[in-house]
């Protein structure tokens, strides 16, 4: 869990607080084994990142649901979705820059394809 996945989270999590009102929802789920070690991860990420979308470790392990097609060498993918249909994805194979401006430009498609999906925009 680096930083980049601390900080899609938090943004995440602060936008669908943000449009609550228009019934925006989110959840982060890490694809890893459900052990302790990963519980603790995952809540230390939650505090961290003060969310408060649901977070959880998927039941389907490392390889995630089989008809998401994963790949496994990816260390992040982000999805928007609506009424269950992906509108878009986003995927991460290089390391998180360390620069927080550069990692801010990262999000932004992901935040703006929220809000279109949201308003149909």
């Amino acid at each position: 869990m680096d930083d980049r996945l601390a900080e899609v989270a938090k943004s995440v999590s602060k936008f669908v607080a943000a449009h609550a009102t228009q019934k925006m929802a989110g959840f982060i789920s890490f694809l890893g084994e459900d052990t302790k070690e990963n519980q603790n991860k995952l809540a230390a990420l939650a505090k961290k990142c003060g969310l408060t979308i649901p977070a959880g470790i998927s039941l389907d392990g490392v390889a995630g649901p089989p008809f998401y097609k994963i790949n496994p060498d990816v260390p992040l993918v982000v999805y928007v979705s609506r009424k269950d249909i992906v509108r878009a994805n986003f995927v991460f194979t290089d390391p998180p820059p360390e620069d927080k401006a550069e990692l801010a430009k990262q999000i932004q498609p992901i935040l703006a394809a929220a809000l279109k999906v949201l308003t149909g925009r």
